[in-house]
């Protein structure tokens, strides 16, 4: 899943810095590449910037975004920036049908957005807001490093910092230091949470990546049956039957001989 998040985050033009604290060796053996920091205990997303700001860059844009949510696109990222400008934070936000316990966008009567408000603490008229928080984020490296991250304060019960009080700030400074991009398919913010959310997104990916050799020239017989790694390669008028399984970093070509 990281994999395919920093390779999102690449792809848009950013640089990833991973904060890790769970399985930390394990993380670091896996992407050696990476810039990586420690979040000393896991009090929250708001201490996990917190964590990484050693590593903001001196001013422009900071993407955060959650290590679970591999289903991203790289050009959804690079709206999200564009989107941004010079704007002090930037959310990405989504209708869906069941909210549930996502946080719900709070907008004033022109449309701007006034807060985010989390499901247990929302009132009964805020729990009927459809448009939720995807918690993918782009905020000014200078007002996050310098105001915004010093100023957060511990909520009870545990004590955790939270990016939704930045946001809450940056709402206070001005109608426009807090802009939001309304994304119309909220699949691609999926959290994976349990083994079966972790299917779904692999089923997901995996119908990107057959598409992605399809267009290039692939005929799959049965697609349904096929499973292909992100690192495969092949060439144009390449047939696939059922049942194939590629892995690793292999590559698929046809040879033309001549007598």
């Amino acid at each position: 899943m990281v994999g395919w998040v920093t390779a999102a985050a690449k792809a848009a033009g950013a640089t990833p810095i991973l904060v890790l604290h769970h399985q930390e060796d394990a993380v670091r053996a896996a992407f050696p590449n990476l810039r990586a920091v420690r979040q000393e205990s896991p009090r929250g997303t708001g201490d996990a910037a917190r964590s990484a700001m050693g590593e903001f860059p001196e001013n422009g844009p900071v993407l955060v975004l959650a290590g679970d949510t591999p289903l991203l696109k790289p050009e959804t990222l690079r709206r999200l920036l564009d989107t941004h400008g010079d704007a002090l934070c930037t959310v990405l936000t989504a209708h869906v049908g069941e909210p549930g316990a996502y946080g719900r966008i709070v907008r004033r009567p022109d449309g701007s957005v006034a807060r985010i408000v989390e499901a247990a603490n929302a009132t009964e008229d805020e729990l009927a807001i459809d448009e939720i928080n995807t918690g993918v984020y782009c905020f000014d490296a200078a007002w996050l490093r310098d105001v915004a991250l010093p100023g957060l304060k511990p909520n009870p019960p545990k004590d955790e910092y939270y990016l939704t009080d930045v946001i809450a700030a940056a709402a206070e400074s001005g109608a426009d230091a807090l802009r939001a991009l309304v994304h119309n398919d909220a699949s691609e913010t999926m959290g994976v949470n349990d083994r079966w959310a972790l299917s779904k997104a692999e089923a997901m990916l995996q119908a990107r990546i057959l598409e992605a050799h399809a267009l290039k020239g692939v005929t799959f017989q049965q697609p349904d049956t096929t499973r292909i790694e992100v690192d495969v390669e092949s060439g144009n008028d390449v047939t696939i039957g059922p049942g194939a399984c590629l892995l690793g970093n292999t590559k698929i070509c046809l040879l033309y001989t001549s007598d």
